[in-house]
């Protein structure tokens, strides 16, 4: 295993301590849990911070930088602190207590070498013990020289050090008190609270805004709120697939994707949940092992689950005796357990996929049908207003002459948002192979004007019908197209498709 895999907090740590708080085990658990309910979300949020690159070092690193102010007292937030300030963040900082001298003492004027003036001398001389009085006298005017960002400065250099652990701890450790303050950060469980949210917020910004962002958002706030079962249809053109993955990339506190696998195999399944708990496993991991591991994490973690390819549950080859063995696991497992589960399906896929099965083995789906709460329908099209939004996202400071023209193009194209991404890319390189920094309405009619397999409708592309097809059908004997006896070769024109002229180079035999 690598020093990355080991550094990933199991979810099955995570798992144990909700479950003893479940069964009242660890009653002060149980107690933060019902005064704060996102704890269990930031317990998750934690666990999937280990196992992105640079896991909880660099997590502990991006908070330290994103909010400085939030090491150390809050009191050094005042530019003028009073002397009683000084002392009191003087005495929390570690091996800096001074409790030997009262704070009357530390009101009269003392002399010092100005060779000794500087912060590091007073942290050096301070050391892991107690100051003496006379100590205490050499630094007290030190201390009325500290700025505030140096008296920062201990608690920051701290908190590089030790957050990492600390954020550990809240996960692994049973008896770690997680209200517990560590001193260099009076109230750490805020600091993560708002870092939660601004990585959400972060996500959301990734997209523009439209109305498929908006329908999927929804759907999945409301089953993550109400622990239900949703289902949202629609199609891949318009930007479902980068909404749902955007959701789930900014609540990995509560919200894990699945991208479900098109097989009939119940291990698949299960590889495809374990994947993105982050679960340790391998070839030589026994289904029922991977199974029951599986079901424990779920049973007390409180995620939502989104399917991706939702029909994909249901067997792919079956015949009139097989049973729905992993859509009945995921409603008994999941649905049942009061879990939010999200099925994203193409349009009809689900229902067509469940007719079909249907009609093949008479099962009966309405104990699964039933319990779906809710079904977002995507619309089929994008308007101009939303291709706008997408084209000025991908591209902001464009003109609204050149904006126009990529919306134009992109509803000219049955790919919508891909054919605004593309189109806004070829002109981008157009722009830096010329040497300019930015693009020009000519660098996107260029690119417009420019036909692309991969937004352009295929039916565009298609070859003409030939007006003597050939029949392939086996058995049925076709008569030939007659042939003109009154060819004029000279004039003829060549086929549309010719065989290059090539070398043929023979092969070399072994001796």
């Amino acid at each position: 295993m690598s020093d990355f895999q080991k550094s990933i907090i199991p979810p099955e740590t995570i798992a144990a301590r909700l479950a003893a708080a479940a069964n009242l085990s660890n009653p002060g658990l149980a107690k933060l849990l019902v005064n704060t309910p996102r704890l269990r979300e930031l317990l998750w949020w934690l666990q999937w911070l280990s196992m992105q690159p640079g896991g909880l070092a660099k997590a502990a690193r991006d908070l330290v930088e994103q909010f400085p102010s939030m090491f150390g007292p809050s009191i050094l937030d005042n530019d003028n602190l009073s002397i009683e300030d000084r002392l009191a963040v003087w005495n929390k900082i570690p091996g800096c207590s001074n409790n030997l001298i009262s704070s009357e003492e530390w009101k009269r004027p003392h002399s010092h070498p100005k060779d000794e003036n500087s912060w590091n001398y007073l942290l050096n001389m301070a050391g892991p013990y107690r100051l003496s009085e006379i100590e205490s006298r050499l630094v007290r005017p030190f201390l009325l020289e500290v700025t505030p960002e140096q008296f920062r400065a201990p608690f920051i250099d701290a908190a590089k050090e030790q957050l990492p652990q600390r954020l550990r701890d809240l996960c692994e450790v049973p008896g770690k008190w997680i209200a517990d303050a560590p001193w260099y950060c009076e109230d750490l469980i805020a600091v993560l609270f708002e870092a939660m949210d601004l990585h959400a917020g972060r996500a959301a910004s990734q997209l523009a805004k439209t109305e498929v962002v908006d329908v999927i958002f929804d759907c999945l706030d409301f089953a993550r709120s109400e622990k239900v079962l949703v289902q949202i249809e629609g199609d891949s053109r318009f930007g479902k697939t980068e909404s749902i993955k955007a959701f789930a990339y900014g609540h990995p506190g509560d919200t894990r994707l699945v991208s479900t696998p098109a097989s009939n195999s119940a291990r698949d399944m299960y590889k495809a949940i374990a994947e993105p708990l982050g679960m340790q496993f391998s070839f030589e991991t026994p289904t029922a092992k991977l199974k029951d591991r599986v079901e424990y994490i779920m049973r007390y973690s409180g995620l939502m689950l989104i399917f991706d390819e939702g029909q994909f549950l249901l067997p792919q080859c079956f015949s009139a005796g097989t049973l729905p063995t992993r859509l009945n696991w995921v409603r008994t497992q999941i649905i049942d357990r009061k879990l939010p589960v999200a099925l994203i399906t193409t349009p009809q896929a689900l229902s067509a996929a469940l007719d079909k099965f249907h009609r093949k083995t008479s099962y009966n789906f309405e104990q699964f049908t039933g319990r779906i709460a809710h079904t977002a329908t995507l619309p089929d099209k994008l308007c101009r207003e939303d291709l706008l939004a997408i084209a000025r996202f991908y591209a902001p400071g464009l003109s609204d002459r050149s904006l126009n023209l990529i919306v134009s193009k992109a509803q000219q194209t049955n790919s919508y948002i891909k054919s605004v991404e593309n189109i806004i890319i070829r002109a981008r390189w157009l722009a830096s192979r010329d040497h300019r920094d930015a693009i020009t309405d000519e660098d996107l009619e260029a690119s417009a004007s420019t036909g692309n397999p991969r937004t352009d409708d295929i039916t565009a592309a298609a070859p003409a019908q030939s007006k003597n097809p050939i029949a392939v059908k086996r058995g049925r004997k076709t008569a030939a197209p007659e042939m003109s006896t009154n060819v004029d070769r000279a004039t003829t024109p060549a086929p549309a498709l010719e065989m290059p002229a090539r070398t043929i180079t023979p092969t070399l035999q072994p001796i």
